[in-house]
């Protein structure tokens, strides 16, 4: 693997994938209480529905914020991190434009994933702030990928003079 700076990182892909797959859920489960109640006139299913939709939009507002990525460009004086957004709604993460030399490492996250459940291994490249700068998720590999993040991480590290962090992480 060859970096060159500029370099281009988008770490939302995880964050939008969850985010359309909840709209789709909600949009079925809307189409279904319109069906209840102009259709069918079962008010009972229609109430049943809107409980589902209540408890979908709570658990995945709450969970959502934790989901985090980033978009923007990282070159040798500094690290620019836009805004981003899927279908409307601001996805989680950092803004703003930071000096190289507010970094003190790059962090690669190595994960084998979960055991009991689906998933794989997988890592994720941070680049860690000094306080009060916030780290940047920068990149996330999945288990197609994995030893990629190490790979980008040495190789980020090397161009901007910062030590790369391997850590091994549960998930």
């Amino acid at each position: 693997m060859t970096l060159k700076l500029p370099y281009d990182f988008d770490s939302t892909r995880t964050g939008t994938q969850i985010l359309k797959g909840v709209l789709g859920l909600e949009t079925v489960l809307v189409a279904g209480i319109l069906y209840s109640v102009a259709v069918s006139r079962n008010i009972a299913a229609a109430l049943g529905l809107g409980g589902s939709v209540g408890l979908l939009a709570f658990f995945s507002a709450r969970s959502f914020s934790l989901l985090g990525g980033s978009v923007g460009t990282i070159t040798t004086r500094e690290v620019v991190a836009r805004q981003s957004r899927a279908f409307g709604v601001r996805l989680p993460g950092v803004t703003g434009t930071f000096s190289v030399a507010d970094f003190r490492a790059i962090r690669v996250e190595e994960s084998s994933g979960p055991i009991e459940a689906q998933g794989g291994s997988h890592e994720r490249v941070y680049l860690v702030g000094k306080p009060p700068v916030p780290d940047i998720l920068i990149a996330r590999t999945d288990r197609h990928d994995t030893d990629r993040g190490v790979a980008l991480g040495r190789e980020l590290g090397g161009l901007l003079n910062l030590p790369c962090v391997e850590v091994h992480v549960p998930y």
